[in-house]
């Protein structure tokens, strides 16, 4: 969207790539999402992101919105949105809810070997962790 009141912008799908620098403000609606390095920065608060799927680079996640199939192959997350996630299939890279304090939730959390979470209970309410099937290490840390 254009600095403008109230226009609004809308992209069904959403491809970032090594090297790209991309921010994402309010009156932007996305569909679908899918990042192969880069860095991408969503600041959204009325807006609902449909999937993302992350294979590497930097995402950074702002504001209030909800995003309903966030998958995550490889590179860093970096989740702070107040929305609800309301399923996160975790197989790799790093997840990290750690950078707010303010309270949300994720419905539900599969979590895969190879993949690194790190949360703050006071904070994000996991309501369905599921951890990986088989052997796997479970860290936990101050």
């Amino acid at each position: 969207a254009v600095d403008a009141p109230d226009e609004t912008s809308e992209i069904n799908d959403l491809s970032i790539r090594n090297g790209a620098e991309v921010v994402l403000g309010d009156g932007c609606e996305v569909s679908t999402i899918a990042q192969h390095g880069g860095q991408l920065q969503l600041v959204l608060d009325t807006s609902a992101a449909t999937t993302i799927e992350v294979f590497s680079g930097r995402l950074m996640i702002e504001g209030s919105f909800g995003i309903t199939t966030l998958t995550v192959e490889g590179g860093e997350v970096h989740s702070s949105t107040t929305g609800t996630i309301t399923t996160v299939n975790h197989n790799g890279g790093t997840i990290d809810y750690t950078l707010s304090d303010e309270a949300r939730t994720v419905t539900t959390h599969n979590l895969d070997r190879g993949a690194i979470l790190k949360t703050n209970p006071d904070a994000v309410t996991i309501t369905n962790l599921n951890e990986p099937s088989g052997p796997s290490t479970l860290s936990v840390s101050p």
